[in-house]
């Protein structure tokens, strides 16, 4: 059974003002706002007491143009960037034009883009006949939310904007991603085959700008750019291939059949003849019980949040608030169970990924492998809040804010990777059970809160001068602050069981944390009636749980003579040539990197800085990694294991190989 399934939404909303005058004895509003929406349930079933196949395509688009379903199925399967992104845009923009208002007066453009997806996928085989069941999946969602303030293009005067009331600029986007995928094969003695791979790809750009604006406000004025990108995903799957238990009771006809037909077998026998006559081979055609597990997940969030002031005059006779905050968010548990009365093989991919460049499927294995970036790109999740080359008075506070928005207790802050991973492999008998994980989880981000006459980048260049510094005054408190705490939390489960053959099990993981914050004051002249704070915090978080387990123990005793007793008399040579019992062996290894990497910068520098109350220049950076491994080993014969862990803080990231020369030979 085949299922098939594309959506797509494209969307374009905009609230434009252009080369206008407009004045207002209220409230005055420039607003846009889009809500594009994708609910995708898709369930495909395949029962049969024969072979049993099925197959479902799924694919989810927000933002992203049209293609083909075999790009589409190439993009899913590889990890690759075929398509072509045509984000969702909500822009609310203001471009050569004065606006007057009587009480409030707003820009603001809205977005909310979610994609919800259920997909259910079964193949059930009765008998003794194959079951496959296959999932391939994406759900990419594009989207791009800008509130703006400008003179036209090339203009060189200001555009002014008053207010009785307050003035708002803000931009404001919550993007995500909700998927639940399962898969289930199952067969009664012969191959069951599944795959299950999903990508979901969630990317949202956050702009809010004032730029060259003479502006009066009687009460507050606000430059906000907020962003909330989020991945929710569980996956499962699982096969089996069972053999039925045979039922004398149920069918007596076909035990005496048995009886018969051994009988038969026996004086076959006797006269020299052939004692295992045609059921051996149409046993042997059914097939021997096999089960089969792939899943490839793949979770990507790039986003970005910022918030800027640039090249205006302003009087405030409230508060003035220059703030960002990006939330970023990837929720995966990826679940891969199997069982069989013959041979077990699992495999799991797992690629979590906030601030990093999409790559192919290749590329994130091999990263994740050898432990190093050498082929992934950082794109950070920025967050910024700049205030360039303005001038203001204002008769309360002034916030420049990036991240740390939400005071509530226990409020996430900056990015978070939490992802749980199980994969069990179970052999029933003398079969080989193998279990194998693959895993990295990644987040590189920025947090940025400057106030200056240039850039950033501008300021950082040897010998760079400013026309004239920016003459700040403020009645209140004046804070330029920038807040980041990612966190990643990793829980990988591996087992491997054989009832008394082989059992082989691996786990590999990358953990990788990156975070950069910056609260800059530079060439300003500073006049605050209370208190002037310039801060930066970073708070990197790595927990991560590694568990891998292999067991193979002595095959049962009692169970090793009744098959004994069943290959007695004239089977001998069939017992040969199977080549005899299976040996316990429990083969183990489980490779662990961990790395953090952090910065917090506080700067004020080139200024003149006169606080009737207190002057803070502060940085804290508190990072920490949280590392359990465990690997455990037990068989009835051999039995052999090998753990490699590996963390780091402070320290670039190197691959494996060099790593374990440097802990072997302490270089």
């Amino acid at each position: 059974k085949g299922l098939i399934a594309t959506n797509l939404v494209l969307s374009d909303v905009r609230a434009t003002v252009l080369d206008s005058d407009i004045s207002a004895g209220g409230d005055l509003t420039a607003r846009a706002r889009n809500a594009a929406n994708i609910e995708a349930e898709n369930t495909a079933k395949a029962d049969a007491d024969g072979a049993a196949v099925g197959v479902t395509l799924a694919f989810n688009t927000i933002g992203w143009q049209a293609q083909n379903v075999l790009f589409n199925a190439l993009d899913a399967l590889l990890g690759t960037s075929i398509g072509n992104e045509q984000p969702a845009q909500i822009l609310a923009t203001v471009s050569g034009s004065n606006l007057a208002a009587g009480g409030d007066l707003s820009v603001e453009a809205e977005a909310k883009e979610q994609i919800t997806a259920t997909i259910v996928n079964e193949a059930n085989a009765a008998g003794a006949s194959v079951a496959a069941g296959m999932v391939l999946a994406s759900n990419l969602l594009s989207a791009r939310a800008r509130a703006t303030v400008a003179p036209a293009l090339q203009a060189e005067e200001k555009v002014a904007l008053s207010a009785g009331g307050s003035i708002t600029v803000s931009a404001v986007d919550e993007a995500g991603v909700a998927a639940d995928v399962s898969m289930v094969a199952s067969s009664g003695g012969a191959a069951a085959v599944g795959g299950l791979v999903v990508r979901n790809d969630v990317r949202s750009d956050v702009f809010a700008e004032v730029d060259r604006v003479q502006g009066e406000a009687g009460e507050d004025f606000t430059v906000l750019a907020l962003e909330s990108a989020s991945i929710e995903a569980t996956l499962s799957g699982e096969t089996k291939s069972l053999e039925a238990a045979a039922d004398p009771e149920a069918d007596p006809a076909a035990d005496a059949g048995t009886d018969a037909g051994t009988d038969a077998a026996a004086g076959d026998a006797a006269s020299g003849g052939d004692a295992t006559g045609g059921d051996s081979a149409a046993g042997a055609a059914a097939g021997s019980p096999l089960a089969i597990n792939g899943l490839i997940a793949t979770n990507l969030v790039l986003s970005s949040a910022q918030a800027r002031l640039t090249m205006s005059e302003l009087s405030v006779d409230g508060n003035l608030a220059v703030q960002a905050d990006n939330i970023s968010t990837v929720t995966a548990d990826n679940s891969a169970t199997l069982e069989s009365d013959g041979t077990a093989v699992g495999v799991t991919l797992a690629f979590n990924t906030i601030g990093w460049k999409p790559q192919n499927l290749f590329a994130n294995a091999i990263d994740a492998l050898l432990g190093t970036d050498a082929l992934g790109q950082e794109q950070p999740a920025v967050v910024s809040a700049l205030v360039l080359a303005t001038t203001f008075t204002v008769g309360g506070d002034v916030a420049v804010q990036a991240g740390g928005l939400d005071e509530e207790e226990d409020a996430p802050v900056g990015s978070t990777i939490s992802a749980t991973i199980t994969n069990e492999s179970t052999a029933n008998g003398g079969s080989a059970s193998a279990s194998f994980v693959l895993a990295s989880n990644k987040i590189s981000t920025s947090s940025q809160a400057w106030v200056g006459p240039l850039t950033p980048a501008q300021a950082a260049i040897d010998g760079a001068t400013a026309a004239t510094d920016m003459t700040l005054l403020v009645g209140g408190n004046m804070d330029v602050t920038a807040t980041d705490a990612g966190a990643i939390e990793a829980e990988v489960t591996m087992a491997a069981t054989s009832g008394g053959g082989a059992a082989v099990g691996g786990v590999v993981v990358m953990n990788d944390l990156r975070g950069v914050v910056l609260a800059s004051v530079d060439r300003v002249d500073l006049t605050a009636a209370g208190d002037v704070t310039i801060a930066a915090s970073e708070a990197s978080s790595l927990s991560s749980v590694l568990s891998g387990s292999t067991e193979s123990p002595p095959e049962d005793p009692e169970a090793a003579d009744a098959d004994a007793g069943a290959d007695a008399g004239g089977a001998t040579g069939a017992a040969g040539g199977a080549g005899g019992a299976a040996s316990p062996m429990a083969i183990n290894a489980l490779i662990a990197n961990n790395v953090v990497l952090g910065s917090s910068r506080a700067l004020l520098t080139k200024s003149s800085v006169q606080a009737d109350g207190s002057l803070t220049v502060q940085a804290d950076n508190v990072s920490e990694i949280t590392a359990e491994n465990t690997a455990t080993m037990s068989s009835g014969g051999k039995a052999v294991g090998a753990t490699l862990a590996f963390n780091t803080m402070g320290w670039e990231s190197q691959n494996v190989l060099f790593k374990a020369v440097d802990a072997l030979v302490g270089s």
